[in-house]
């Protein structure tokens, strides 16, 4: 004979375990419906005309890219159509890195030529070109423009910093970075992002200098390069989960896409058991 505590006990136990069952079903079906994936989504190469495209910016309609060596400006629409190209005056070659800056309609292009560490302005209207100021930072690379924040420049240097300047290149914030070594950044208003031209890895941080690891960074490259070749290029936002990024050695622009929806199976009875403990 079961006492009524007894059998409490025992119907707990059943509802516990139909509980636990449910749940692992829910589980199991969200785990095998789809999930948020990184995908490149698009891609061109610019080679013709452009062998070493690295400046890379976005006006929120056209791509403007900028050769290492060659010093023009081309512009091309998202789906890779080149729309014209242009020759900013005076030239500025060894640029590592272009940002649109919509309230002045003009491009900043930052300047790598040693003792020439200089940002740029390129005005759209006739394209010429302005020295805005120097900068005091050990092999500039990527430049990315931030609202009321101003810009972001990453050093390839061996220590490997991010730096954040107003719009007059004063030093407001640096921090130490992970990427290997770092070449492209890029900002979504919120986040950093920077990209380290040895290893192709792009790390995310706040910008306080903190790491941030959530899916799907740090993420691997998408794509390879070669030998003896690197990852040198840029990385520019557009909005919605998506951004481009260059890269010099296979002459190419990537869409690469952070919302991309992917199958997900479970793989084993031992993954259901596991969701089960």
């Amino acid at each position: 004979m079961l006492f009524p505590t007894t059998k409490f006990l025992i119907l707990a136990g059943n509802l516990m375990s139909l509980l636990k069952c449910l749940a692992t079903l829910f589980l199991v079906l969200a785990f095998a419906g789809s999930a948020l994936g990184v995908a490149i989504t698009y891609q061109f190469q610019t080679d013709p005309p452009e062998p070493q495209p690295i400046g890379l910016t976005y006006d929120g309609n056209y791509l403007w890219v900028m050769g290492l060596v060659s010093g023009e400006l081309y512009k091309y629409s998202t789906d890779g159509t080149l729309i014209g190209s242009y020759t900013p005056i005076p030239t500025i070659t060894w640029v590592t890195g272009l940002a649109y800056i919509p309230d002045e309609y003009s491009i900043y292009a930052l300047r790598n030529n040693y003792p020439d560490l200089s940002v740029y302005s390129i005005f759209l209207f006739n394209f010429h070109t302005e020295n805005l100021f120097s900068v005091s930072i050990s092999y500039p690379n990527g430049l990315a423009y931030d609202g009321d924040d101003g810009l972001w420049i990453g050093s390839s240097n061996y220590d490997r910093y991010v730096y954040g300047l107003d719009m007059n290149g004063v030093e407001w914030t640096s921090f130490p970075t992970l990427a290997k070594y770092p070449y492209g950044v890029m900002t979504d208003g919120t986040y950093v992002y920077v990209l380290g031209y040895q290893d192709g890895k792009i790390w995310k941080y706040d910008t306080d200098g903190n790491t941030i690891y959530e899916d799907p960074f740090p993420l691997d490259p998408l794509f390879e390069v070669g030998e003896e070749h690197n990852y040198c290029g840029n990385l520019v936002w557009a909005g919605d989960g998506v951004f481009y990024q260059s890269c010099r050695d296979t002459f190419t622009i990537y869409k690469i896409d952070l919302n991309v929806e992917e199958a997900v199976q479970p793989n084993s009875i031992g993954y259901i058991k596991a969701l089960m403990r």
